[in-house]
């Protein structure tokens, strides 16, 4: 015959049938978490590159009435610009080319992406390659000019502006990045996989870098950056 069972017995079963549920509950928890943790990373990083494009999208938007202004001319990138100051050896006086279209964007959180590549507070490039490479036919050329949306052939694949990576030699927080004479892509920012690149049509797409058929940096022909 099985003796009572006292309230001391009854104590240790239950602090025994705790215990496993505890151990239980721990892996359960550790294999939750294991599985959440990557999702709410991605997660993460896809509401950067949501944001990124959104930035995009409006700096493209103030460029297009930009352009309806100044007679189908982008604004005019040249050399290293700090905020608030001309650009260093550049004649005529000119600030920047997003101080130029500033007052079209209104607030300068449009030119920071989320991931803030190199620390800079200014991320985004202008695509201009293809006033550089028209400027090359005149016998002072190459030289500074804005790039002319009119004379785009392809609206949908021309480079015109995107977030990049590109260490410019220091020159962090320049304001006036551009790619006459270095390519701009190709320098992923967001994972470290992708880059958002705007077209004239003002659609974004992400790219790990140039992608033929897809894109060009001339005028009238589909082209890579380093074709002249």
């Amino acid at each position: 015959m099985r003796p009572p069972e006292t309230s001391t017995n009854m104590k240790h079963a239950r602090r025994a049938f705790t215990l496993i549920e505890l151990l239980v509950v721990i892996a359960v928890i550790s294999l939750l978490v294991s599985i959440i943790l990557p999702s709410l990373s991605r997660a993460k990083g896809l509401a950067k590159t949501v944001v990124c494009a959104a930035n995009a999208k409006g700096i493209g938007t103030a460029m297009y009435i930009y352009a309806e202004e100044f007679n189908e001319r982008y604004p005019l990138a040249s050399n290293v610009g700090n905020w608030g100051e001309y650009v260093a050896g550049v004649t005529p006086s000119i600030y920047s080319w997003m101080e130029q279209l500033f007052p079209y964007v209104e607030v300068k959180k449009l030119y920071v992406c989320p991931e803030k590549p190199n620390g800079s507070e200014y991320s985004y490039f202008l695509g201009t390659r293809a006033a550089w490479i028209d400027s090359m036919k005149y016998p002072d050329g190459p030289f500074f000019n804005p790039v002319i949306r009119s004379r785009i052939k392809y609206t949908s694949a021309y480079v015109l502006l995107g977030c990049t990576g590109r260490d410019f030699k220091g020159t962090y927080d320049d304001c006036d990045k551009d790619d006459y004479t270095q390519d701009c892509t190709g320098f992923p920012v967001h994972d470290k996989k992708v880059q958002t690149i705007l077209f004239p049509d003002n659609h974004v797409k992400s790219y790990p870098g140039y992608v033929e058929g897809e894109m060009t940096f001339q005028y009238n022909k589909m082209v890579p950056w380093e074709e002249e």
